[in-house]
């Protein structure tokens, strides 16, 4: 089950707790790819969020969004780098993208070995792939305010094919939400997260 695009957009950019959520994910995933100009880079799902950070930066940038999702014309005051598609045929060469967000993506894919193989197939050589997902076990996942408690749960296997995978996980500190913590693994190949 995806989340309605606008749903997104509200919480992300209308609410104080979608605003911590952003400045904690994306501070993790500035440390582990600090901005380089060159890059072509993906999101995949609803990574508008943390796409922004490199888009005065990356050669190329798209946010591919899933069409149960829906989408929505980014980046405001530029022209549209946003694409509405089928979660497992994206209109993309394969080999394009140095690098890769899913976020809102994996966790409510309906065909979540598909969308990962599609994930696979528009990364070149070298490319990396970073997916955030929710912290099930997590604070944020118990309330209704936001998207963090939907989809399936994701846990530490592996995907059906071998890559690497971070995962930034959001947690609640004592002083707040801010805080996210990541985990990455190679996985092997031919086995499943789910």
């Amino acid at each position: 089950m995806h989340l309605d695009v606008q749903d997104l957009k509200n919480f992300y950019y209308r609410s104080a707790l979608g605003r911590s959520a952003q400045k904690a994910i994306s501070a993790q995933v500035l440390k582990m790819w600090p901005v380089h100009s060159g890059y072509k880079m993906m999101g995949y799902g609803f990574a508008n969020p943390i796409l922004r950070h490199f888009y005065d930066h990356s050669r190329k940038i798209i946010s591919l969004m899933p069409g149960p999702q829906g989408a929505l014309h980014w980046p405001l005051g530029q022209q549209n780098q946003s694409v509405l598609t089928h979660e497992h045929q994206w209109p993309i060469d394969t080999g394009f993208a140095d690098r890769l967000i899913i976020m809102h993506g994996l966790e409510t894919s309906e065909y979540p070995s598909m969308m990962l193989d599609e994930a696979l197939r528009v990364l070149g050589p070298g490319g990396k792939a970073l997916f955030i997902v929710p912290n099930r076990a997590g604070f944020w996942c118990r309330s209704d305010k936001t998207p963090f408690g939907y989809g399936r749960p994701i846990f530490h296997r592996a995907t059906r094919s071998a890559v690497e995978i971070t995962v930034i996980y959001s947690r609640k500190t004592q002083n707040g939400f801010t805080s996210a913590s990541i985990a990455s693994k190679k996985f092997a190949k031919n086995q499943s997260i789910f």
